[in-house]
């Protein structure tokens, strides 16, 4: 197979994974409804820390902070708040982009709607793992049946860049059930395979610590693992949330 057509093969499977949204909502039972009403114009520090590995070994990361409100609106509950400091982290290569991160006001989180019950209904809708699944094992299937055995490491190690570009997508939304996790702890596993006998997969990994009265938010961890033969990727995604 040419260079040409294997990298069309991965554009296309680019197109298609980048489709689903990977956002999480978890199946499990939802707790009674939570207690908007008692933190309604209480201000909190809400912090957001995404680490993502590199091709060469080095690690970007990024932390942003926000002073965060929840507010009534009309009809519903909303979240406001507005960026108060960033961090970054990134070998002196990336100078150029640290600079550009440091200075740039993330926008696109804030305002978040809640439903009745806590999640969020706006800005970060809910999927299912089950779609994040077949999506990815369709785009694998679509790789393996046009791929050889020429050059299978080689595609193995493009395939897994297209993978991990997917999952630092999902890194960019937060999970529907964030600030009210319905569970502390989940993991799910995706596997792909592809020609040559390369294994592979995306391990999804969701941990949380709540105040037990409330349900609130105290902190979270999403965690992000790309595996392809011997060639590993991951992101890390951690979330804080303490009342000012």
């Amino acid at each position: 197979m040419s260079k040409v057509h294997r990298r069309e093969a991965l554009a296309g499977i680019t197109v298609l994974a980048l489709s689903v949204p990977f956002a999480s909502a978890f199946a499990s039972p939802a707790r009674a409804a939570s207690p908007l009403h008692a933190l309604q114009g209480q201000s909190f520090t809400f912090t957001r820390r995404l680490r993502r590995e590199l091709s060469d070994g080095n690690a970007i990361s990024v932390t942003r902070v926000w002073d965060m409100r929840f507010v009534r609106a009309v009809s519903d509950t909303q979240i406001i708040g507005e960026q108060t400091g960033v961090t970054v982290e990134a070998p002196d290569s990336l100078s150029a982009l640290s600079k550009m991160e440091q200075n740039r006001v993330d926008t696109s989180l804030f305002p978040l709607i809640l439903s009745a019950n806590g999640l969020i209904i706006g800005k970060a809708g809910p999927s299912r793992y089950a779609d994040i699944s077949a999506a990815i094992q369709h785009a694998a299937a679509r790789l393996s049946a046009s791929t050889t055995d020429e050059g299978i490491k080689e595609t193995g190690r493009q395939f897994l860049h297209q993978l991990s570009q997917h999952a630092h997508q999902a890194a960019s939304r937060v999970p529907a059930d964030l600030f009210f996790p319905r569970q502390t702890r989940h993991a799910e596993i995706v596997p792909v395979g592809l020609p040559g006998g390369i294994d592979g997969s995306v391990r999804i990994e969701f941990t949380a610590d709540t105040h037990a009265a409330s349900g609130l938010l105290r902190s979270a961890e999403r965690r992000i693992t790309t595996l392809i033969g011997e060639n590993a990727r991951s992101s890390v995604e951690t979330w804080s949330l303490e009342q000012s």
